[in-house]
């Protein structure tokens, strides 16, 4: 399963991006600043999959998921967190 982490500035389109890949209609709250993570499952629609299905005609077939982790609080606070080191002062 892959995992994808939703981050960056505010009103950027993060919220709307995650509920529509994960058909997720309750929006992330922000906590402030805390670091609170929402988990969604996007399913991966693949031809390739229905194809192979009504080849071998399994008892069940299962989609590609995608693990997405949206991050509720604002960017500075984020940021804060890291490294500050820039290529300037290695």
């Amino acid at each position: 399963m892959l995992r994808t982490a939703l981050i960056g500035f505010p009103s950027s389109g993060k919220t709307t991006l995650f509920q529509l890949m994960t058909s997720q209609h309750e929006a992330p709250k922000a906590g402030h600043g805390k670091l609170e993570a929402v988990v969604g499952v996007a399913r991966v629609p693949d031809a390739r999959v229905d194809q192979l299905a009504e080849l071998y005609q399994p008892k069940k077939k299962t989609p590609a998921r995608r693990n997405l982790t949206f991050f509720s609080p604002s960017l500075p606070p984020l940021l804060s967190t890291c490294s500050t080191a820039t290529p300037a002062n290695r």
